[in-house]
């Protein structure tokens, strides 16, 4: 995933999530890590979209951190400090993210540029 395609909201997201697998002293960053983190930002999308669903936000958040709670916690040397790894279903989404980002523009620009030669002809 390319950093210089994401929203600033999104990199914050991810760099919540790692902060998150280090605090709860997890050895990998998680889909759970990344939930808990967008439901976690300030005035962000995610917490207000879920809310318009009918969902309790706070509710869901509190489930997913039970979630992360249940993960393996390791300490001590076998750890080096404040570095994790993603799982490969994290890694998995940002890659499918990506994608269908990309797609999603290619479709925009070309649905513009049709639109764009529509409105040459019909001003003609």
């Amino acid at each position: 995933m390319k950093a210089d395609k994401l929203t600033q909201k999104t990199i914050d997201a991810i760099q919540n999530a790692q902060s998150i697998c280090i605090d709860y002293q997890n050895q990998n960053v998680s889909l759970e890590h990344l939930v808990y983190a967008l439901l976690d930002q300030e005035n962000g999308l995610i917490p207000n979209l879920i809310e318009k669903m009918g969902v309790d936000a706070q509710g869901l958040k509190k489930a997913v951190e039970a979630e992360i709670e249940k993960f393996p916690k390791v300490s001590g040397s076998g750890r080096p400090k404040d570095q994790v790894y993603v799982t490969p279903e994290f890694d998995k989404t940002l890659n499918e993210a990506e994608y269908l980002v990309q797609h999603y523009i290619r479709v925009l620009k070309k649905t513009c540029k049709q639109a764009l030669t529509c409105t040459t002809i019909l001003t003609q």
